[in-house]
């Protein structure tokens, strides 16, 4: 047993013992009914650590802003701990993004209405890296599950236990030795246009009654659940990542489809245990794979399918796909460990125009405008030759490939080890954390980062507004990041996750 785990073992013991969970909101009108829509509602957790030379003290609040004014919190977890002092609230600190909090406290997925009226949360202990070492849950069945709170803090309600599938697995408890290890994170619920229902994955009989990840759907007005998948369990792990999970994450096409990505190897559909995206009706039929694209790929390329879908699908929408090819260049500790190059591509129906040629591997997700005629992504390329230290930028195209503009000009390092792998976080280099969030109504760009470019976020992570040619910025979140006191006491406070609904 190495000396870390017999550390963790002694914090859980304490964990049992003094962790006391009470969720409260500013108030309860017992209806919890979605009102008239609520423009502009931005809803994050935030989660506080205080650590000395004896103890670790933690907690979480779940805050509403709407229009980028003041913050209401509308739900939280009070202060818990006195726990051993092991270094895990300076870790969290130097890490600078405030959703890697998931893996070790309570609060997980969130999602915001289409409507922005209301907040799905869950608090799920049971995948804390504290459980991971044998803790026993400290929290009652009423202290944890799915809740439903009004945007503006009131209704809040329990409609039932939390999922049984993790929405985060942490493999290798990172370290500065250590500086990442496999990971998986995804703190999201997807609501139905209509907004009646949120899916997720949970656990459920497969097809022959096996226990295995399954997509679920649960109503928000009776909370009633149930799964609209029969997926048989994902055999083949990753071996590249222990902790590769059989869904990754899931969204709607329209009120009766969902669709999601998974390994599992439905109807013998997809075989190899890849990733792969399926969609399937609610009432559990027309289970087929998706998308069958055909590409229109740039000069010189060739197109790998393996997709990733990043929000509902339009008439048009974007995503990263897979290429092959040797990358210009691969951040250490990367997973899996030969990652291919990622390029984004436009698509709409049964076409695919590839509007990237950068040979880099850290693509993640894109975003189109209100008017379907620009992008705007996340890279770390050099191609203006106006990034040359490769730290991660917000960049926008047209939907043609044309007219290339990078919008932002965040600089930490001389060369950005991570780029826009954000996993690898004790690495030199800041960068943007997520997908931008584009506002049709105020023609705006949200975005995650931990940069410091105004001079007000020298240690954390905030959230930023800008216009979509990069100008105006302004920062909208003001939490403290990681300070360190005189007598080496070291208080953080981070953002994170976050949603967005206009």
């Amino acid at each position: 047993m190495t000396y870390l785990t017999r550390k963790l073992n002694e914090v859980v013991c304490y964990l049992a013992v003094g962790l006391m969970l009470a969720l409260v909101a500013c108030g309860s009108d017992g209806n919890g009914g979605q009102s008239d829509r609520v423009h502009s509602t931005l809803a994050y957790v935030v989660s506080e650590c205080h650590e000395d030379t004896h103890f670790l003290t933690a907690r979480q609040r779940l805050q509403v802003v709407h229009d980028y004014g003041d913050p209401v919190t509308v739900a939280e977890i009070p202060t818990f701990g006195r726990l051993p002092a092991l270094g895990l609230c300076p870790l969290y600190g130097t890490s600078r993004n405030g959703s890697l909090g998931a893996y070790g406290l309570g609060f997980q997925r969130m999602a915001v209405s289409p409507d922005g009226s209301g907040i799905v949360f869950e608090v799920n202990f049971d995948f804390s890296i504290f459980r991971a070492v044998g803790a026993r849950n400290p929290l009652s069945t009423e202290q944890q599950g799915i809740f439903f709170v009004r945007a503006d803090g009131m209704g809040l309600r329990r409609l039932g236990d939390p999922s049984r599938e993790y929405a985060q697995r942490l493999g290798i408890i990172p370290s500065p030795a250590m500086p990442s290890g496999p990971v998986y994170i995804n703190l999201f619920f997807a609501f139905s246009p209509d907004g009646k229902s949120v899916a997720f994955a949970d656990r459920g009989p497969g097809p022959t009654g096996e226990d295995a990840a399954q997509v679920v759907i649960m109503d928000i007005e009776t909370g009633a659940r149930r799964a609209v998948t029969h997926l048989p369990p994902a055999t083949s792990p990753d071996p590249s990542n222990p902790v590769a999970p059989a869904i990754l994450w899931c969204f709607w096409q329209d009120d009766e489809t969902i669709g999601f990505r998974s390994r599992a190897n439905p109807n013998g559909l997809n075989p190899e245990e890849i990733y792969s995206d399926f969609i399937v009706n609610v009432d559990n039929t027309n289970l087929t794979l998706y998308p069958p694209f055909v590409p229109a790929a740039l000069p010189d390329s060739h197109v790998v399918p393996q997709f990733t879908i990043t929000q509902p699908v339009t008439d048009s929408f974007v995503a990263f796909l897979s290429m092959p090819g040797t990358p210009e260049y691969v951040p250490p500790d990367s997973f899996p460990p030969n990652p291919p190059i990622q390029e984004l591509f436009l698509l709409a129906g049964d076409q695919a125009l590839q509007l990237t040629k950068f040979d880099r591997v850290d693509g993640q997700s894109a975003v189109l405008d209100a008017s379907n005629q620009r992008v705007f992504f996340a890279a770390s390329t050099n191609r203006l030759g106006t990034n040359p230290s490769g730290n991660c930028q917000v960049f926008s195209v047209d939907t043609n490939g044309g007219n290339l503009q990078q919008l932002t000009r965040f600089v930490t390092a001389e060369h950005s080890v991570r780029g826009c792998f954000n996993t690898n976080v004790f690495q030199p280099g800041c960068g943007i954390l997520g997908t931008p969030i584009f506002d049709s109504e105020k023609q705006e760009l949200v975005i995650d980062s931990d940069c410091n470019p105004l001079g007000t976020n020298p240690a954390g992570n905030q959230f930023f507004v800008m216009a979509p040619d990069g100008s105006g910025l302004r920062q909208i979140t003001f939490t403290r990041g990681m300070v360190t006191a005189a007598d080496g006491s070291v208080d953080v406070e981070l953002p994170g996750p976050i949603q967005v609904v206009f």
